[in-house]
């Protein structure tokens, strides 16, 4: 029988599930990155919206790069200045309530967008949260369900970082969600209008979508806020917040990752065997160490609660030479060939395998041999690490190798399709090389992978999210760099984003920075005293203003030490 049950906590000896043991917080200062179409900051002299509960606000953003939604920044004030960080939090405010909703846009008889259904929902105590001081200004206090309005109530502006969020949303680039916030405490708090004046062009002095919204209690309706006064008197309101986050950097030995499609579906691989495979060409010779691969339940049956033992029994991995788009005598697609390496993890004793999940909007799944399709199916994604392989497989850059996984399970499993949106030009929008494949085992019959008619994408070549990589030299017997280093930007050609990669022989003060060809500094990427290592920085095509940049040729520099080395890369849109 299929488990439907999802909890939010997870506790597990068998399988490793990465969790903060402790928060680690960090502020958010401009310039830094973020996940939304722009960071929406305080108003100094602007107002404050209550949102003490049972009172809940909530905005809306565009996700302006996919992955996980692992920190959440917004910034408040109290009426009269009465927080008192002097004091013991807990005992001024109780619980920050956050959730992440879909967006239910304008149409007939809705004149404004609103949240729609949850999708991710937290509760925090003070003591997991930051809660600093971040400047001043006479500011005003609005209550839109009195209609109170009281100038120059307050000064004092906070910022709240929720930060290293565990099992986190993974949002959808070009996605409309909303953040909802309420706070339970024993003095009056509101969320602070965000600084119009900031918002890049064209958007400058304007409101960014529609209007913020704003409800009495959690089973009211939905009701939009505009200025009660000042010089935007009737006009959209924003409120300031910015959602951050990014995917760990995949140190691969693939031709890119193909990482997973929060809006995509999953593909029937488990037991009774059912095998999928996808092919790469090695990038890198050396030692496949680490496999990494993204799947789901259908209907979400697999409870995180319960003994992972006793719903997940086996993962079979292999790896298998290529057969090459045939001669004519055979299937018209590429598929594996001969078995060069393989390995079973029997989940009830392996070490080796961490697995971790993440909150989705919804995905679809696909079983291809019933022709079965189900849109919005579940919602849980989950990340499959099999780490430090004993006795690896060795690969050679320039090769095409198959990577092939079947899961024996108490109830059907998918593996999640990838992202080809997030592929580097030319490939963008498009699959990689040939059709993943699917067979049933012992010997399977291998047949091509495509989206069923039904699919938007309907009879187009389908990837799968998986992605091969070497281990990140991080202990203390690890060789210690000889020399300053500064890598080649990949991807190069790149849209939206590019990683950069350098190295520092010693503890270094360093700025990785980006220009134009003119020589103007767009952006400062990586600042500060950073230790001996090699470390990586991710530039998604925005300037210090989150104002996306121009096609064409641009150029970062390192300065660390003694040590300046300037490279060139190319933005192609």
């Amino acid at each position: 029988m299929y488990k439907r049950h999802c909890a939010l906590r997870v506790a597990m000896t068998v399988v490793a599930i990465a969790f903060t043991a402790a928060p680690a917080f960090a502020d958010w200062n401009p310039g830094d990155g973020h996940k939304m179409h722009f960071p929406q900051m305080p108003d100094p002299t602007g107002f404050d919206v209550n949102f003490r509960a049972p009172q809940q606000l909530a905005d809306d953003w565009r996700c302006s790069e996919t992955g996980p939604v692992q920190d959440i920044h917004f910034w408040f004030s109290s009426r009269y200045d009465s927080l008192d960080l002097s004091k013991p939090l807990d005992t001024q405010i109780f619980s920050i309530n956050v959730s992440i909703h879909s967006d239910i846009p304008v149409g007939p008889g809705n004149p404004y967008s609103r949240p729609g259904p949850a999708l991710w929902v937290r509760n925090y105590t003070v003591g997991e949260v930051q809660i600093r001081h971040d400047g001043a200004g006479p500011q005003s206090w609005y209550d839109p369900a009195t209609g109170l309005v009281v100038p120059n109530d307050h000064n004092n502006i906070y910022q709240c970082n929720i930060t290293n969020i565990d099992e986190p949303f993974y949002q959808k680039v070009g996605t409309i969600y909303w953040l909802k916030v309420s706070i339970s405490s024993s003095i009056e708090l509101g969320w602070k209008s965000s600084d119009r004046n900031l918002y890049p062009p064209p958007f400058t002095g304007l409101h960014f979508q529609d209007d913020a919204t704003w409800r009495a209690a959690p089973t009211s309706g939905w009701q939009e806020i505009r200025y009660p006064a000042g010089p935007y008197l009737g006009q959209s309101m924003d409120l300031a917040f910015v959602i951050t986050g990014r995917e760990r950097p995949w140190n691969h030995k693939m031709h890119f990752p193909q990482l997973p499609d929060p809006t995509g579906a999953d593909i029937f691989f488990s037991g009774p065997p059912r095998v999928l495979a996808d092919d790469w060409r090695c990038t890198l010779t050396g030692p496949v160490s680490d496999i990494h691969f993204w799947f789901s339940a259908h209907n979400d049956w697999l409870d995180l609660t319960q003994p992972l033992n006793q719903q997940i029994f086996n993962i079979h991995v292999s790896i298998h030479a290529d057969i090459p788009d045939p001669d004519g005598d055979g299937p018209e697609y590429s598929r594996p060939g001969a078995l060069l390496w393989e390995r079973d993890y029997p989940v009830a004793d392996s070490l080796s395998v961490h697995i971790t999940r993440c909150f989705t909007d919804s995905q679809s799944w696909y079983n291809p041999s019933q022709g079965q399709f189900e849109f919005n199916n579940h919602r849980i994604l989950y990340r499959c690490d099999i780490d430090n392989i004993v006795d690896p497989f060795y690969q050679f850059q320039g090769n095409v190798y198959w990577l092939d996984v079947w899961m024996a399970s108490e109830g059907p499993l998918g593996w999640k399709t990838a992202d080809v949106d997030r592929y580097p030009p030319p490939n963008t929008g498009f699959h990689f090389l040939d059709d993943a494949v699917w067979g049933d085992n012992p010997n399977p019959f291998w047949q091509e992978l495509r989206w069923p008619a039904v699919h938007p994408k309907g009879g187009q070549s389908i990837d799968l999210a998986f992605v091969i990589t070497r281990p990140t030299p991080t202990g203390a017997n690890d060789a210690v760099p000889e020399s300053y280093h500064l890598e080649q930007n990949y991807p190069n050609p790149f849209n939206p984003t590019t990683t950069i990669r350098y190295t520092l022989p010693a503890r270094s003060t360093m700025e990785l920075a980006v220009f134009s060809v003119d020589g103007a500094l767009i952006r400062v990427l990586d600042s500060g005293v950073k230790s001996m290592g090699t470390h990586e920085a991710v530039w998604d095509g925005r300037d210090a203003f989150g104002t996306a940049v121009a096609s064409g040729v641009y150029f970062y520099r390192l300065n660390a030490g003694t040590f300046s080395e300037t490279k060139k890369m190319v933005l192609m849109k």
